[in-house]
């Protein structure tokens, strides 16, 4: 009997982590990685997630894919963010995507993720990342076991993979960063035409597809880093209920208020060209606008 109590205890002592995914391969992986140091709970769809945040208290750490069916990643962390229940707000959400290129971090943290994880994620730095979250004074411990580990796969990779010379072509770093300034202003210049030409049009923004922003003609009290976050959450959501619906690929993402509208419309080579307009205005005349300006974006781009 006593030792069942103990058993009983140190479980309940161990953070508790809701891992949510629809593959039941990656929810068996991350559980195994984590190793006893957590206890884990599983749900492999996003609204599954929501209800377990509800009815379990215990719950510290969420770790959310960010494709899901139901309710996808995105979505589950705008709920944790808009609720009104204290211990549900303050959740600490890890986005998790199988991309490695980068690109979710800007939107995950901007939307207000704690921290942005990879599928592929080693044993050492997970579990490091987690005891950051649930565990603060364990972050120096943490950091220390994430160096060892990376200095020792530096060793490695140096012995079994020799490092080649590389050839460099001469450039001129003050030729590149024009160049950029000129990209950009030319952009910017863009934009503040399609403001000032189009009657009703307030603002306007080309934002990529992860949600960085690239060139913009907001007012001062719009967050660039919100208005982009949000761009490419709604733009993630209309791909996906076109796809779920069967309405073929998405032209256009529209959001109807009744102080006026915001429009966006793919830029190509993964960007899109967001406008904000007054109710008055009538969305043919947006739309044909929006072209004019795109083809002028397309040549820039």
């Amino acid at each position: 009997m006593r030792a069942s109590i103990m058993i009983e205890n140190s479980t309940a002592t161990r953070p508790r982590v809701l891992i949510v995914d629809g593959s039941r391969t990656v929810r068996e992986g991350l559980r195994k990685r984590m190793g006893d140091r957590f206890d884990v709970r599983e749900e492999s769809d996003g609204e599954a997630g929501w209800q377990a945040l509800l009815v379990d208290p215990s719950i510290q750490v969420v770790i959310a894919a960010v494709s899901m069916p139901k309710l996808d990643g995105y979505g589950l962390l705008n709920r944790v963010r808009g609720s009104n229940i204290s211990r549900i707000h303050n959740v600490r959400v890890v986005m998790m995507s199988g991309d490695e290129t980068g690109s979710l971090g800007a939107v995950a943290r901007s939307l207000g993720a704690a921290d942005v994880i990879f599928k592929g994620i080693d044993d050492v730095e997970l579990t490091a990342r987690l005891d950051a979250l649930v565990n603060p004074a364990r972050v120096p411990r943490a950091l220390t076991e994430t160096n060892v580990f990376v200095g020792r796969q530096a060793r490695t990779e140096t012995k079994h993979e020799p490092v080649k010379p590389e050839v460099v072509a001469p450039r001129s770093p003050s030729t590149k960063k024009e160049s950029h300034m000129s990209r950009l202003d030319s952009l910017n210049r863009v934009l503040k035409n399609l403001q000032s030409e189009s009657p009703g049009v307030e603002a306007s923004a080309l934002i990529s597809e992860d949600g960085l922003m690239i060139a913009s003609a907001l007012p001062q009290d719009l967050d660039e880093t919100r208005v982009g976050g949000m761009s490419a959450t709604l733009l993630n959501l209309g791909t996906r209920a076109a796809t779920e619906l069967r309405r073929g690929t998405v032209r256009e993402v529209i959001v109807r208020g009744e102080l006026g509208c915001a429009v966006m419309i793919s830029a190509g080579r993964g960007a899109v060209l967001l406008v904000l307009a007054t109710e008055s205005t009538p969305l043919g005349l947006i739309f044909f606008d929006m072209r004019e300006a795109l083809k002028a974006i397309k040549d820039i781009l």
